[in-house]
């Protein structure tokens, strides 16, 4: 690379992790894993124009330097193409070594001095612009992530939320519940016998003899 471009870049994009205590689900996982693939297969279509270094460590031209390179040899074939036709031009008119030759020479040549001029101010433009757009790739995973982290906190429902109220507290009031029936007992109750009713026993009757003897005792 030339001279002032950005460094080359990685190929893996060493996207972070998500933050530790942050809560996760299995919704999130799949639109986390959705991001990264989104992030990296951007951050890998930017690679390839930018250039990027491989596992090894080797550099790899990007499609700009690639192409800046074929733009580079087509103007100077061109220059050097039409520097021979005015040599030719001059040689045909017996003027080659005339002060005309140089002056033709030069206005052939101008066109593709200027293109060549042009593509050396436009490409370390155009990678830097790439540069930062890859950096910038990593901030808005950043971004993104931190929204779906956000929506997985809020889909978090607490245990105390689910609706399940536990057992009934215990009633410390002194109050006596009200006992409940057997529902067996009461459906069978009308088919069993019912006791027979108890009879009060005969009192024993005074004997009268005895009493009216007592009575004549006494008064007499």
């Amino acid at each position: 690379m030339a001279d002032g471009n950005p460094p080359p870049q990685d190929w893996n994009p060493q996207l972070p992790p998500p933050p530790q205590g942050a809560y996760t689900d299995a919704q999130y996982a799949a639109d986390e894993a959705s991001l990264r693939q989104d992030i990296v297969s951007r951050y890998h279509d930017i690679l390839q124009q930018l250039g990027y270094t491989d596992e090894h460590g080797n550099f790899i031209p990007g499609l700009v330097e690639v192409e800046a390179n074929r733009r580079r040899g087509e103007l100077g074939y061109n220059m050097g193409q039409a520097q021979l036709g005015v040599t030719r031009a001059q040689q045909q008119r017996g003027t080659l070594f005339s002060g005309r030759r140089a002056e033709e020479q030069a206005q052939a040549e101008h066109p593709y001095i200027t293109s060549l001029a042009q593509l050396e101010e436009d490409v370390p433009r155009q990678l830097a612009g790439l540069y930062s757009h890859a950096g910038g790739l990593i901030s808005e995973y950043a971004t993104r992530n931190a929204g779906l982290l956000a929506s997985a906190a809020a889909r978090y429902v607490p245990p105390a939320a689910t609706g399940d109220a536990g057992p009934a507290p215990a009633d410390f009031s002194g109050s006596a519940a009200a006992p409940t029936q057997d529902p067996v007992a009461a459906a069978i109750a009308p088919a069993l016998p019912t006791a027979a009713p108890a009879y009060a026993l005969p009192t024993a009757r005074p004997n009268r003899s005895r009493t009216l003897s007592r009575v004549h005792h006494m008064i007499g």
